[in-house]
C-alpha cells in the first residue's frame, strides 16, 4: 500500500467525488432533461451551450430549447475539489469532428 500511495502522490492530486456512479460516456433522452429541469436543478446544466442556471425559475422556463424526442450526450464538469458543477448535454449528431 506504501508503494501505491507514494507513486499516486508522485503524478499529482487525486480528486475525490461522490458521483462515483456516473458513467463516462452517457446519452440521456430530452425527455430526461426535460423532468430533470421541472423537477428541480442540482447543478447549472447546459443544452446545446444554452446554459441553464440552477436556480431557473421551472414555470418562466422555455422548454422549447430541449427536444424531447432526442438523445443527448452527457458530460460532467467537476471543479477541483471534486464537486460537480455543471452537466453538459449536447444534441447526438450535433458534435463537431475534428
Amino acid at each position: 500500500m506504501d508503494t501505491i500511495s507514494s507513486k499516486i502522490c508522485e503524478k499529482g492530486p487525486v480528486y475525490e467525488t461522490n458521483y462515483v456512479d456516473i458513467p463516462k460516456n452517457s446519452t440521456v433522452s430530452g425527455a430526461f432533461i426535460i423532468g430533470c429541469i421541472k423537477n428541480g436543478l442540482e447543478t447549472d446544466i447546459s443544452v446545446d451551450s444554452v446554459l441553464i442556471p440552477q436556480n431557473t425559475d421551472i414555470s418562466a422556463f422555455d422548454y422549447d430549447i430541449v427536444d424531447y424526442d432526442s438523445e443527448y450526450n452527457v458530460e460532467y464538469v467537476f471543479n477541483t475539489s471534486g464537486e460537480l458543477v455543471m452537466v453538459k448535454y449536447r444534441k447526438k449528431g450535433g458534435e463537431l469532428i475534428v
